[in-house]
Order: C-alpha cells, then sequence, then structure tokens
C-alpha cells in the first residue's frame, strides 16, 4: 500500500479550506465546480477528487447541504421572510427544487418543517438546580410566584464584537459543540502553541470554537467545527492551518463555569427561554464559544466559556 504524502495531504487541506470558506460567503451565487475550481487555481476532476479526500464527501452534496443548513435556519428564525426568498438567497432556482431536496433531506417540506417549530416549548430551559440561579435574574413583576423558572430571566449580555482574523484546523463530520472531541482538544492545543511559538499572544488573543451549524439539532447538521485562535497579525503556518475573518457584529452573550456537559442545557435555554422575549432574532452568521481556560486542569473540571449567539 502506497504511503500517503503528509506534505500533499497538508497543501489538499489548505485548498479545500479555501473552498468552503468561499462557498460559505457566496451561497445566493452560482457554485459550480468549474467555477470554485478557478477560485483555488486547480483542475476541477483535481478539485473534485481532494475535496472527497480531505473531506469524506463529494462537492457539491457538501454545498447543497450547506444550502439547505443555511435555509433551515432562517425557516426557524427568520419568520418574517418568505419561503421563496429564503429558496433565492440560498442559491436554489427555484421554489420546487428547494422544496425537492429540502423534503430529500430534512424528511419534509420546508412548510411543514416551519410550522412545526411554532410550537416548541418556548419555556422548557430543563435548568433546574439551585446551583446555577446566579445565572439567572428575577422578573420583578412575578414577584412571589411558584414557579421558580418562569420567574427568572437568563443574565446575558448584548456585546459588539469587531471584525477579527483567525486561525483555524477545520474538523469534518459530525462535532458537538459542548462535548468536544479528542481530535478538536488536540487542535486546541496545536493552535495555542503556534500561537506562543510566533508571539501572536496579546490581551485581545483567545481561543474560540466555531460550530459549523447553528445550535439546534437536526440530523442532516454535520458539516463540522473549526477549532480557531484569534490573530493580532498574520505569520507563516502549516497549510493545515487555515486564516479567514471573522465579520463580527452583535451577540447575545452567556458566561459560563460549569462541566461542559451542562453547556448545551444553557444553549437551549438562550434558545427557547432567553430569545423569544429578548426583542433579537438568532442571526445565520456563525455561534461561537469563547474558551478561557482548559477544564481538564480545573479543579473541578468546569469550563470556563462564553457562549456568544449572533443576533440582529
Amino acid at each position: 500500500m502506497r504511503n500517503k504524502n503528509p506534505n500533499l495531504l497538508k497543501e489538499h487541506t489548505a485548498i479545500v479550506n479555501r473552498v468552503i470558506d468561499y462557498i460559505d460567503q457566496h451561497l445566493e451565487s452560482e457554485l459550480s465546480l468549474e467555477l470554485l475550481a478557478s477560485k483555488v487555481s486547480v483542475s476541477p476532476s483535481y478539485l473534485h477528487r481532494m475535496f472527497a479526500k480531505v473531506t469524506g464527501e463529494n462537492l457539491n452534496p457538501h454545498i447543497v447541504r450547506t444550502r439547505i443548513l443555511r435555509a433551515s435556519h432562517q425557516l426557524v428564525y427568520s419568520p418574517g421572510v418568505t419561503i421563496t426568498d429564503i429558496a433565492h438567497q440560498c442559491g436554489f432556482s427555484s421554489l420546487s427544487d428547494f422544496s425537492r431536496v429540502f423534503k430529500k433531506l430534512a424528511g419534509s417540506s420546508p412548510e411543514t418543517f416551519r410550522e412545526k417549530q411554532k410550537h416548541i416549548n418556548r419555556k422548557n430551559c430543563q435548568i433546574d438546580s439551585k446551583e446555577w440561579e446566579s445565572y439567572f435574574v428575577q422578573y420583578p413583576y412575578n414577584e412571589g410566584h411558584n414557579d421558580r423558572l418562569a420567574n427568572h430571566r437568563l443574565r446575558v449580555s448584548i456585546r459588539e464584537f469587531p471584525k477579527k482574523d483567525i486561525y483555524y484546523i477545520r474538523h469534518h463530520g459530525k462535532r458537538h459543540y459542548a462535548l468536544l472531541d479528542e481530535d478538536v482538544q488536540q487542535s486546541f492545543g496545536d493552535l495555542s502553541n503556534m500561537a506562543f511559538r510566533n508571539g501572536l499572544w496579546s490581551s485581545g488573543t483567545y481561543l474560540l470554537g466555531i460550530p459549523r451549524y447553528p445550535l439546534f439539532d437536526f440530523p442532516f447538521f454535520e458539516l463540522g467545527y473549526d477549532a480557531c485562535v484569534t490573530a493580532p497579525k498574520k505569520v507563516d503556518v502549516s497549510e493545515e492551518i487555515g486564516f479567514r475573518t471573522l465579520p463580527g457584529g452583535t451577540y447575545a452573550v452567556l458566561r459560563l463555569e460549569e462541566d461542559a456537559r451542562f453547556v448545551e442545557p444553557f444553549v437551549r435555554c438562550m434558545l427557547n427561554c432567553w430569545l423569544p422575549d429578548s426583542g433579537y432574532m438568532y442571526d445565520s452568521r456563525s455561534a461561537m464559544m469563547i474558551s478561557y481556560n482548559n477544564p481538564s486542569i480545573h479543579p473541578e473540571r468546569k469550563w470556563v466559556v462564553d457562549i456568544c449567539l449572533p443576533i440582529v
């Protein structure tokens, strides 16, 4: 069996990262194999082969799933946008084409999917321990009510983040945003070491995780996870480490210091309890998990993390 050339794999990873970043930024446009190959200066057949080797899936299914992912987010969190407009904004040539592809992947029509989401129990926070009361503030007009959860509102702050350059290591396939896989944790360590070697650490440098899907669960949302570190300057790095700019903007931020298994319940509480009454909408920019420690060396193995939900 012929051994894989690690340098060639790194080169392929760098090219595929650039292609995926371009796809993410141009979902409303035509994304043919020929066009994408021209953007990274390789032949279409070569891009087709290397994309499958690096990601484990072919290019066109990746584009389709990314479009459906964006569309499903808008169906849930942009109720004022028509399904026809969502279809065009996500790069589908017609409503019928969008509906056919959506039903194939999601198991229902876009109309049924959107209608079903209206019936989510918006008050089901599933956080009922008194140990977590510090994360809530009490509604003054509900004082004396017997239901403690109904009396409280999640302690979320609204922050403006500037545009940030980041280095990232991309992981493909199904990844969890809270209970991080070993390879993702290793990537955070590699990025931290790279930042130290290149003098990138400053007061504005931090590690962050970016799930490549919205923070609500559906079975076809398995596009991966980016382990990242912010970058005050650009330096030469290994080719498998990508570089891009986060757009910045407004975020709802919840600071946690808990065991990682409790991150997901708090995210659900942000989406189902805090968001509907906040006056904001969950934007299609990427959510972020800004990490301030390594939970494996915390005396109580707690993770200090900011859950950052993009809002408009």
